[in-house]
């Protein structure tokens, strides 16, 4: 707000995932909506190979809708 108040507050967060060996499984951003109490996707979210650093899927969300695959 222009006052400097704060008008509402949001939480995020990153969610990585590995598997057995160390190297990352997944890893994705998530939002809090408050309304549902649960966690959605929300921004990049990539899957690794088991053995392989590259990710083999990307994909991006907003607020728990895909906008993006590659």
């Amino acid at each position: 707000m222009e006052n400097g108040e704060l008008d509402r507050e949001e939480k995020y967060k990153t969610n990585i995932e590995y598997w057995e060996t160390g190297n990352l499984k997944r890893i994705c951003g998530l939002y809090f909506d408050p309304t549902e109490n649960t966690w959605i996707k929300h921004s990049a979210y990539c899957e690794f190979n088991k053995n392989n650093l590259v990710p083999h899927t990307a994909k991006e969300y907003r607020n728990g809708e895909l906008v993006n695959r590659e």
